[in-house]
């Protein structure tokens, strides 16, 4: 039976800790971020770069294995794509990579055996349409 739908709790959000619902503002007066953040650190209660970057590449990497040969749908929040995309693009964890994803962007590559081929980053032709739509 083929998976189309399932909630896969390693690609939530990373967890900041105490910061977590606070809006940006509250959070940098509350909890400000400490200097020289380091990858395996953790900043008030939360998760480190190195924990976050690792649950979502270890679910990523069985998500390719599980479905070889076949089309995978990742909806996820930036950070974890960024994640991903560092990782496919063989980019050091401590590498400050970023892409500014718009909201529903599609990143589209495809794994291979020994081959990683990168079709498009932050693509948003799809919107245009409703753009359109909207300005009617």
């Amino acid at each position: 039976m083929r998976e189309y739908l399932k909630i896969l709790d390693d690609l939530r959000a990373m967890n900041y800790g105490k910061p977590s619902g606070l809006t940006k503002k509250e959070a940098e007066i509350l909890y400000p971020v400490p200097p020289r953040q380091v990858i395996f650190n953790r900043a008030y209660d939360g998760e480190s770069e190195l924990e976050f970057h690792r649950r979502v590449i270890e679910l990523f990497y069985e998500l390719v294995h599980r479905h070889q040969g076949q089309t995978v749908c990742i909806v996820t929040h930036g950070r974890a794509i960024n994640a991903i995309l560092k990782e496919v693009m063989n980019l050091p964890l401590s590498h400050d990579f970023r892409v500014d994803s718009a909201d529903t962007s599609i990143h589209h590559f495809v794994m291979r055996q020994n081959q990683t081929l990168l079709r498009c980053i932050n693509h948003t032709d799809h919107l245009v349409a409703l753009q359109m739509d909207v300005a009617k």
